[in-house]
Order: C-alpha cells, then structure tokens, then sequence
C-alpha cells in the first residue's frame, strides 16, 4: 500500500522527518518497506521555461520524431526534434534550454546539450511531466495555459514541490489501516503516547451533515442488512465529465493509480483517504430510480465495468433497477449505469457491505479492485457519511451551480462497538513487565477504546468497530504492546526454562539424513504450494480431488495429487533462466478423498534433467539419465536400512517400481512423457523419482536402530561366477536374489562383464558376477565359502534357469 507523505500531513500536522515517520510506523506493526521521494525542486527546474511551439514538421528520416519550432523569447526561436505524439502548432510548452539539468522521475539526471538526431540538429527538449519529476503522466509534452508568458521561467507558474511516497506492508489485520488518514491515526497515537511529538490528528466528524436543496430522486431498499449494514446516497444534477484537476491527478498518479475522469477520480480519491470506497451512477440511466440491495433469485447477465458480461446467481448480492441487475456492489459497477462523458447527473453510492459476500462475489467473479479489497478487510461502517460528505464537498468545488439532493441513509441494525473485558494483572504476566496503569488507560484513550467502568484490575471497554481485528483480551493487549513499544520492553539476563522429555522424531531424521544424501549428490531442496490447478490431475481418478471451496484462483483451485507438477514448473523456470543441470527434490504431502474421509500421503520426489548441448572440457558426457536417478533411489534406500526389493517394469510408463518382497512399492522411477515435458515447456529429457515416505518410514521404526560397527579385522574373500541366463534375466534381479538368501557373511555383490554373441544359444547372454565374503570374527575357510557359493547358485539355478559357465 503506498502513502503519500504529504497527503498524510493533511490529516496530521508533524515536523518529523520521513525517516523517523518510517520508523515509528514500522515499530507499530505497519512495516514500511521502502520510501521513494516524488517531485522535482526549484533547483531542478532551473533553465526550463515557457514557449510557445510555431511550426509541427515530420522529421525526414524518422516516422516517429518531429521538428519543432518553438518561440522562447520576442527575438529567439529553437529548433527542436520532438518525439511526442501530441505536440502541436499554437501549444505553450515546457523547453529545457541547452545547459539545463533534467532531473526525472527514473533513470539518473543529465544535462541538455546540442545535439543532431537522425540528421537534424535539436537546441533543446520539450519536456513531460515524467522528465520534470512533476507528476507520472508520461502520454506525451506538458502543454501549459496559454496565459504563461513565453521566456518566462516554468517556475514562476508550476510550484515545484517535492513528496515521499512510504510503501507499507499491510497485514490482512490492519483494515483499520488502509487509507491515509487510518495511516496518521495511527501514527498520531504512537507519536504521543510515546512522547516523541505532540500532534493533534484532525479527527472526523461523528455525525457529518450534507445540505440537500431538494428531495433525493432515489429510493432504496435493503433486503438483506447482514449483507449490506449501511447504504447512504446522494443525487447530484449538473455535473460535467471532464479532466480532473492537476493537484488530484497528482495525488492519484503518486500512489500508483491513473486517472480516469474528475467524477471517479474523486470517489478512488476518497477511498484511499478515509478507506470508504464509493460508486457513481449515471442517474439518467436509472430506470426506475429504484435501487434494491439483494442477493439475485435467479440467473441474470450483467456487464461489468471491465466489457465482461457475467452471469449474476443466486448466491451473488447485486445492486438491482426495479428488476435490472446494475451492478455487483462492493466489487464492481455495471456498464448499464456507468458514468460517460455525457453524464451531467450521479448518484453517488457510499455504503457498506459483508466481508465474507464481498470476497465470495470476487472470487467467483476473478475480480480484484480495489473496493473488494478494502472491504474483504472489513471497512468501518460509521464513515460512510464522512465518505460521501468529502465527495460532494470535492464535486462542488469544481461545479458551485450543481444541486445537491437530500442524502438517503439506511443502517437498520447499526454495529455495535463490541465490550472486551480486561485484567491488567494479566497484561503484566503476558509481557513480563509491569506498564504503569495510568499509561495504559492513555494508550487506550488515544487508541479511541472507551473504558466504560473499572473494578479493581479489571477495565470494561468498549471497542470501536473500525478495529475488526481487536475482540478479545488477548488482541487488546497486543494494541497495548504495540503502541507501548516492541523495543521498550527490556531483553532480560536470564532464562528460565524446563527441559522435556525428547521424542523421537523418526519421520525428520530421516528427511534429514536423506537430504544431506541428495545435497551431497549435487541435489538441491524444492519447496512448493500444496494448492495447484486441476489441470496437473488429469491421471487421476477425478472424483478422488480435494477441491477448495473459495479458491484464489483456477490455478490454486485443489490439493496436489502429485509433487511431479510443482518440480516440473520449477525445472522449466531453471532452464529458461540458463540453468543447464538440474537436481531437485521435494519433501511434501498428497491429498485424496476417499469413501472413509481425506487421506495425506507425505511423499519424497527427485527430478533430474540436463540440456544435452551442455558442454566442459570436465565432462565427458551426460551425467543425468535414467540410471543416475535409479542410483540415488537405491542409495537411499540403502541409507534407510533397505537392501532386499525387487524390481518391476511399470506398465503405463516408462520405468521401473523398487518393490517389497509382497509388491508393495517403494519408488517409481521414471522417464517423464515427452508430451508432459512439452506442456511444461520443457525440450529436455526429464526424470522423475516418487518415493512413499510414510512407509519408508514405517519400515524404519520396525528396525534397530543404528549401531557402530568396527572395521573388520580379519581379510575378506572374493568369489566370481560366470552365469549364463535367458537375455531376458536383468543384473537387479540377480543381485536382489543374492541378498534374499540372508546370508550376513554377503557383504557385495557386483557386475563386472556381461557377454552376449554368436559363441552363446540364442535368447542366452552371461553375467560375470564377483561376490564378497567377510566374517568379522574370523577368517574365512574354504568349507564356509563353499557352502555360501553353492546357496548361490542353488537360488539363481531355481530362478532364472541359470547355468554356470566355465
């Protein structure tokens, strides 16, 4: 949210610097995220002075740019290439002369020199707004009244001034917060209750008056007053659509927001001034002149502000003319009522709506304005009139002759400050410091929460409903600390504390010894939102989806199904941004509905790719493939204690699953589709590992723990075999046979030749296999060799129909 420092001075009379303002926000829980200064001095607007521009020519050698000549004195007149779109012959502009420092809004200062563009000379610059740093309109040259004398300095007609614009970090807390004047009332208690500046806030009028001359042509009906609390309104004939002026364009321009026409500049003007947002209506497209607030009975089409036409339904509040749907309220008006350039009477709406019906019409509807976001916060009811009051008072300004209506104001139930009880012994156990019971009552006063009676440490208060986010004791106190200050309360000496007992936390020591593994194999952790798109589930049974109820939006609209998604978007953003290896993995939950309720699944994912082009004069060759995956699978499986599995190919993809001895899977490891990689916008190969981490963690628990083993003392034995099988045999089955005779004096097992050729049957190919036999408590004989080996061979003759090769 962005506050103007100036505009804040309005509400609030301070001498203190930007810096110090900063500070104090920031320490009161509206952290300033960053100041940016807005404007240009007299000093920057030195050498720049009126002309007046006599003769528009295309420039010969450019499309775009123009030759200018500009008067700037009774004897002198410049040539001068212009690139603006709407320089004209008879315009008093803005010229810097040559030698003139421009300092803009973006970019560094520099000065202006005599220059040749595209062929032709230039002795000078007609300056924008942006160049001058006097506002954000950068559509083209500033064109001045034509009043300005010409060769007179620019200074003497434009007062150059200068702002601070504060970025806040708004918490979703803070409705209280989002305006200017929420700003200085806040700023204005901590200022005082710190004793650091004695301000005086210009507070608003509790019951502002607006002087109708005739009766209001509107009626209006409220149907549903949960939905809709508040709904005042006034009528105003005689206004005329036109430019606003430069002071409120400025201030919009300066937090961010362009201006549309002076009637809806002045309601987004008194939105972020006092947090009231406010709606205009063409009267004379009023119908009926009768306004309903209701949720819609039926189906209906309106469009909106934005030329979307939207389909209003039965859970959608909408504002109605007679039966006519004219807009969706506290969202975004409809185009049927809207204010055009012909417009010369408004009904200006001020009202107040629901925040959980305001967030719901949004969401439905993918609208963000900056009215559903105000109230989806919680906007204060009891400012409407002050919002409508300043808005007529602004539009009167600029037309005297308009006439104001009688103003309507509904509030059938009106919202209650709400009591919260206090304990102040209890402020001094919670913040463990004792606040002197004079300062807190100051503190609360100032903070406009009235103590409505005291009974020993007990105070009974009274909350205003602008503070949506204060209801209970504990809330209260938190305002007190605020305001009292973070920082005053003292760091204490010692520390004082119990010790509990541990409790082992199997699941996070293995998630940390599993990622220290990956890390350390070049890896690096992913951390991805739960939330996805419906999109990303289209292999999975669709009635199985957790959907969200209100969804942010379509791409947040379920829970994952997979973590595959969430790395493959985070592969893509890699490779575009010239990363050529990639290694990620990911620790995170799946979500599935089914028939006895929801079901989380916490799964571990690796994704490996590499661009093929890469090259170093290190590297051979690829170091990313199936098997490099299928590696890191095995080597956290060997981490966690699991040696024996099988592995079986996968039948809808390309890859393998490690399996229990009972089928049940541990890992997929797979080769993603070319067509996913493709929808990702992925060229690269991409390969992908899911591992069950609940039960990896599960077989871990029925295990012993980890326990030390010396280094054996007595040599080990190494035994070959050469073993002719069908070409259809893998090695992994081989070697997970060999572990399944549960034989402790196995140590290793590995592949050191494969043969396959015309000396061989068909369908025949031979495995050379070297085992490692070691007893740590002795040395090994030939008879316990020998009986190892022959278990060996029993088991791979009965499995694979293996025979022994000489």
């Amino acid at each position: 949210m962005k506050i103007s420092l100036n505009w804040l001075k309005d509400h609030l009379d301070t001498h203190l610097d930007v810096q110090k303002i900063s500070d104090v926000l920031t320490s009161t829980g509206l952290e300033v995220e960053g100041t940016t200064q807005f404007g240009s001095s007299e000093e920057n607007l030195k050498g720049v002075i009126v002309g007046e521009v006599q003769t528009v020519e295309m420039h010969p050698n450019a499309d775009k740019l123009k030759i200018t000549w500009v008067k700037v004195s009774s004897d002198q007149t410049l040539k001068i290439v212009c690139g603006a779109s709407n320089v004209a012959a008879g315009q008093k502009v803005a010229v810097a002369t040559i030698g003139a420092k421009i300092s803009p809004l973006q970019g560094e200062p520099y000065a202006i020199k005599k220059s040749k563009i595209r062929g032709e000379e230039s002795f000078g610059m007609l300056c924008g707004e942006t160049e001058l740093g006097l506002g954000l309109d950068d559509s083209g040259i500033m064109v001045l009244d034509q009043n300005f004398e010409i060769g007179k300095n620019l200074s003497d007609y434009i007062q150059a001034s200068t702002d601070e614009i504060l970025e806040i970090g708004l918490t979703p807390n803070r409705a209280d917060a989002m305006s200017h004047y929420g700003v200085a009332r806040d700023l204005a208690v901590a200022l005082k209750c710190r004793k650091i500046e004695d301000v005086s806030l210009k507070k608003l009028e509790k019951y502002p008056k607006i002087q109708g001359t005739f009766p209001n042509p509107v009626s209006v009906e409220i149907k549903n007053d949960k939905a809709c609390p508040r709904y005042a309104g006034v009528s105003i004939l005689g206004v005329k659509i036109e430019k606003s002026p430069k002071w409120l364009r400025d201030r919009l321009s300066k937090i961010g927001l362009n201006s549309i026409n002076n009637i809806v500049d002045i309601t987004n003007y008194v939105m972020h001034d006092l947090g009231q947002p406010l709606h205009a209506f063409d009267l004379d497209k009023l119908k009926t002149k009768s306004l309903v607030v209701d949720f819609s009975q039926k189906a209906q089409s309106l469009e909106t502000l934005d030329g979307e036409k939207r389909i209003v339904g039965q859970d959608d509040l909408v504002i109605f003319d007679g039966e006519t749907p004219v807009a969706l309220p506290g969202v975004l008006g409809g185009k049927n009522s809207a204010v055009e350039d012909q417009t010369v009477n408004i009904f200006l709406e001020s009202a107040n709506f629901d925040p959980v019906v305001i967030r719901k019409t949004a969401k439905k509807f993918g609208i963000h304005s900056d009215a559903s976001f105000k109230f989806e916060r919680g906007v204060d009811p009891n400012v409407c009139l002050n919002g409508l009051s300043k808005a007529v008072a602004l539009i009167l300004e600029m037309f005297p002759a308009a006439q104001v209506s009688e103003p309507i104001d509904l509030y059938p139930k009106p919202i209650k400050a709400h009591q919260v009880l206090l304990r102040t012994h209890r402020i001094d156990k919670l913040l463990g410091i004792r606040i002197h019971r004079d300062q807190i009552k100051e503190i609360l006063e100032n903070l406009d929460i009235e103590i409505i009676s005291e009974n020993g440490d007990v105070l009974e208060l009274l909350v205003p409903p602008f503070r949506v986010d204060v209801t209970r004791e504990i809330d209260v106190i938190e305002e007190l600390l605020r305001i009292y200050g973070y920082n005053a309360v003292p760091i204490p000496t010692n520390f004082s504390y119990t010790t509990g007992q541990s409790v082992k936390n199997y699941a996070h020591k293995i998630e940390q010894k599993i990622s220290q593994l990956l890390v350390s194999n070049g890896c690096f952790q992913a951390m991805n939102n739960s939330l996805t798109s419906a999109s990303f589930t289209q292999g999975f049974n669709q009635e199985e989806n957790v959907n969200i109820l209100n969804p942010l939006s379509s791409d947040l609209a379920i829970l994952r199904r997979s973590l595959m998604a969430g790395l493959l978007e985070n592969t893509q953003y890699n490779f575009n941004r010239k990363v050529e290896i990639i290694r990620l993995f990911e620790f995170g939950k799946t979500y599935t509905k089914t028939s006895q309720g929801y079901r989380e699944n916490t799964r571990l994912a690796i994704c490996i790719s590499e661009n093929p082009n890469t090259s170093h004069w290190s590297k051979s060759s690829s170091s990313t493939s199936f098997f490099s995956l299928k590696g890191l699978a095995q080597a956290i499986l060997s981490l966690v204690g699991i040696n024996a599995y099988l592995q079986l190919p996968l039948e809808k993809e390309s890859g393998v699953a490690l399996c229990l001895e009972n089928k049940t899977e541990l890992v997929k490891i797979i080769e993603v589709s070319s067509k996913m990689s493709q929808d990702f916008g992925i060229k690269q190969r991409v390969y992908y590992a899911d591992f069950d981490f609940d039960l990896l963690v599960e077989l871990v628990r029925e295990n012993p723990p980890v326990s030390f083993t010396p280094i054996p003392k007595f040599p080990s034995s190494v035994k070959d075999l050469a073993l002719l099988v069908d070409e259809k045999v893998s090695y992994e089955s081989l070697y997970s046979a060999s572990f399944r005779i549960n034989e402790p004096l196995l140590k290793k097992v590995e592949l050191f030749d494969v043969y396959q050729g015309d000396k061989l049957e068909a369908g025949k190919k031979s495995y050379a296999l070297r085992f490692e036999l070691q007893d740590s408590e002795k040395t090994l004989d030939d008879k316990q060799i020998e009986q190892i080996m022959s278990k060996l061979i029993a088991t791979f003759t009965k499995e694979f129909n293996a025979e022994l090769r000489n």
